[in-house]
């Protein structure tokens, strides 16, 4: 059998919050700075040396592109500019630095909220971070046992149908899918779906069982978080049903005429293995009215024809 493998599972319509826990076991606050720009500054900064190399680069191309408009040459590179890979050297570093206790705060048991010090113009304490740790072997509803390996399944039977993320830029180790809806990159075109079209293609039929599937994961999923985080998901159900956005079991663009479940709260769902992690980024477009990212992480192994939730 194999070794258990941690699987993350990020139903994400928001944004990420930066800062630095700062904090004790029982609800704590989170550190702030006085601006974002500080704050990426002053930041715990893992791979200094390549933040440092990027920065220089966008400064050289920066003053390229000022010096072509004026005394014209060669057309200087369009390539976006990207974080370099760390190397295992650079990785065994920040490994140790996030292992000192001095630095970070290891959370492994019981329920944890984590606030922010600087209050809102409402004088209120805004929360970061609602965390609450289950052990696996005290669940003794089978229903939800099974809701769980439904799920872990789902999500197996998923990378069939779409393609890991293999950009450089947004993948230092590791591996991650989305299913879902995106913001499309495409000239005219406003949102498209996470799909791998010639693989769907040849297996249709199983993919249309994987969309039908689909609504029972969201709805296993919103059972999961509402009783940690009934407002937030409320709250993101609501700005989609504002702006019509589709939820990430949607196999279409809703329209008045859709007929889905009312448990939905996310456009897009990621999922990873094999300890993907990435370099920290922030998309300055996202709205900033939107509440948090939901995440849940289960242990698994694999069968021959499954995977299993690790108990």
């Amino acid at each position: 059998m194999a070794l258990p493998r941690q699987r993350g599972v990020n139903a994400s319509l928001t944004r990420s919050l930066d800062g630095q826990v700062d904090s004790d076991s029982s609800p704590t606050d989170i550190s702030s700075s006085s601006s974002e720009s500080e704050q990426e500054e002053e930041g715990c900064n893992l791979f200094p040396e390549i933040t440092a190399e990027t920065k220089r680069a966008k400064i050289k191309r920066k003053l390229a592109r000022k010096h072509f408009k004026k005394a014209g040459g060669p057309l200087p590179p369009k390539k976006k500019i990207s974080n370099w890979l760390p190397t295992p050297e650079e990785i065994a570093t920040a490994s140790s630095i996030v292992g000192d206790p001095t630095k970070f705060r290891l959370y492994k048991h019981g329920h944890v909220c984590i606030f922010d010090k600087q209050l809102t113009t409402e004088k209120e304490k805004q929360i970061v971070a609602n965390i609450t740790f289950t052990d696996l072997k005290t669940i003794s509803d089978q229903l939800k046992r099974d809701d769980l390996n439904f799920l872990v399944a789902f999500l197996e039977k998923s990378k069939k149908f779409v393609n890991s993320v293999g950009s450089k830029s947004r993948s230092c180790g590791g591996y991650m899918w989305a299913i879902g809806w995106r913001k499309s990159m495409t000239k005219f075109e406003i949102i498209r779906r996470y799909v791998n079209k010639a693989a769907i293609k040849k297996n249709q039929e199983q993919f249309n069982q994987h969309v039908k599937d689909s609504d029972q994961a969201s709805l296993i999923l919103w059972d999961l978080f509402y009783p940690i985080g009934n407002r937030a998901l409320e709250a993101n159900q609501q700005f989609m049903a504002e702006y019509n956005l589709p939820s990430l079991s949607d196999p279409e663009l809703p329209s008045e005429t859709s007929k889905g479940h009312n448990k939905f709260f996310s456009t897009n769902l990621t999922f990873t293995s094999d300890g993907f992690f990435n370099h920290p980024h922030k998309d300055k477009k996202d709205d900033k009215r939107l509440p948090f990212a939901f995440f849940l992480s289960l242990p698994t192994f694999k069968s021959k024809e499954y995977t299993h939730m690790e108990i």
